[in-house]
């Protein structure tokens, strides 16, 4: 409900939002509201709100805010920026031609948000105050800060300058704040205001000084907001500003401001001449026509904004099907995304175990070549141990044919000897030197020998036996 009055039937200049109670719940219709009406806003407060909470609705906000045409003036006051958020807002400055004043105190930007917006002021010329207390940006990054914004107020000359359009916006935004407040104590806290019928007598009482109402936010929860006052009043106000300027220069027009003193001064034709009396009657005459002709054109404009408005409602009646379109668009494409966001991590998945399963090959490969290098060194060192071992092994078969050879020729040179010793009949008591062959002769007649009786004494036995 909050978010609809404000889109289509608020007409405050002055819109306080600040501290509300779960704002996140309603931040994102709220944020289209301002993006699809409030034109008459020129001043909007959203301190204490956490506005870049969800980067959808702080996306949304500065879309919002970039395409107001005649928003002046921005309050977010802790409301949890960041650098990152600031960046954002940045953007959405570049190139709005109304915002005067933004005030960003008591958020967590440091130093790269406020380069951010450093640049952004650099191409804005319009943006003149920018009030960034109580935040992590370093002394340094503010002054140049400041400096870029004093470039800025230096194209605003004349007397008064640029300090005189700011104190008049401060003023202005005194005045708002001090409207909400009468507001807020005339018409007390209860279960429905709305029900009440003074509340209803004053909220819409054309000649109140200060005009609010309370808009039902959800849960049995009010929030007050301010009324539009008539063009009348806004017509006595901006009289009263004008008459306040012309009067610093004529310093004895007295109070009434310079059409009254005109006015004066032609009744009191008897104290000037008839050429300045004629003069005067002129000026009178000119500032009547301008009057009027102020008159009209705000008419004009009224009726221009009424038909701005007309359109406006139309197109949103046109655009609604169209965004219902969008958002159930925006809805599956969300479905699809985190489809295809569980298809990315089953794929991630399977390509970190794809990258395990390569490093663990990897390392055995690795493994196996060092161990088919170990092997290599073996079998190399394998075939020198052979090769020496062969080596020694045929010098051995050399050094054994050598000796027995010599054992050859000293068992030839024994039995030459011993055929000598035993044809000079040379005897010892152990031994005879009877030749090796004669002993062997003597030994296989003697085997022979009993061979031949072992078999004669089988035979007997064996016939002793039958």
């Amino acid at each position: 409900e909050l978010s609809s009055y404000l889109r289509d039937a608020c007409r405050a200049k002055f819109v306080d939002l600040s501290c509300l109670g779960r704002f996140s719940e309603v931040s994102l219709a709220v944020a289209s509201a301002l993006r699809l009406g409030l034109r008459a806003t020129r001043s909007l407060t959203l301190d204490g709100n956490d506005l870049a909470g969800s980067p959808k609705a702080w996306e949304a906000w500065c879309a919002a805010i970039e395409e107001h045409p005649g928003l002046q003036r921005l309050s977010l006051r802790g409301c949890g920026l960041t650098d990152s958020a600031a960046q954002r807002l940045a953007r959405a400055l570049v190139g709005h031609l109304a915002l005067f004043s933004v005030d960003l105190s008591s958020n967590r930007i440091g130093d790269d948000g406020m380069e951010a917006l450093a640049g952004a002021i650099t191409e804005n010329r319009v943006l003149l105050e920018l009030t960034v207390e109580d935040t992590d940006a370093s002394p340094a990054t503010c002054n140049t800060l400041e400096a870029v914004l004093d470039r800025n107020r230096g194209r605003f000359g004349g007397q008064g300058g640029c300090a005189k359009m700011l104190k008049g916006l401060r003023r202005a935004r005194a005045e708002a704040l001090t409207s909400l407040a009468h507001g807020a104590v005339r018409t007390p806290a209860v279960g429905d205001p709305r029900g009440r019928r003074g509340d209803h007598a004053l909220a819409f009482d054309a000649t109140a000084e200060h005009i609010s109402t309370a808009v039902d936010v959800g849960e049995g929860r009010l929030v007050w907001l301010p009324l539009a006052p008539n063009p009348q009043q806004v017509l006595d106000a901006e009289a009263r500003d004008a008459a306040d300027v012309a009067d610093a220069i004529f310093f004895d027009a007295g109070s009434g401001g310079i059409a009254q003193e005109l006015a004066m001064r032609c009744e009191a034709g008897w104290r000037y001449t008839a050429a300045e009396t004629e003069r005067l009657n002129e000026l009178q005459a000119h500032a009547a026509d301008l009057r009027r002709q102020r008159q009209l054109a705000r008419e004009r404009t009224e009726e221009g904004y009424t038909r701005i408005e007309g359109m406006q409602r139309g197109f949103r009646e046109r655009a609604s099907p169209v965004e219902a379109q969008i958002y159930e668009l925006k809805e599956e494409l969300a479905a699809e995304i985190e489809g295809t966001k569980c298809v990315l991590q089953a794929r991630i998945r399977a390509n970190l175990a794809l990258k395990a399963a390569e490093d663990e090959l990897e390392v055995a490969l690795h493994e196996k070549r060092l161990k088919a290098e170990t092997l290599q060194k073996a079998e190399h060192g394998l075939k020198l141990r052979h090769r020496e071992v062969a080596e020694e092994t045929q010098n051995v078969k050399a050094e054994l044919q050598l000796a027995e050879e010599a054992v050859q020729r000293l068992d030839d040179d024994n039995e030459r000897c011993r055929r000598l010793l035993h044809a000079a009949r040379f005897e010892t008591e152990t031994e005879r030197f009877v030749p090796h062959r004669v002993l062997a002769a003597l030994a296989a007649t003697s085997a022979a020998a009993s061979a031949t009786a072992a078999a004669e004494c089988g035979a007997s036995v064996c016939a002793a036996v039958a």
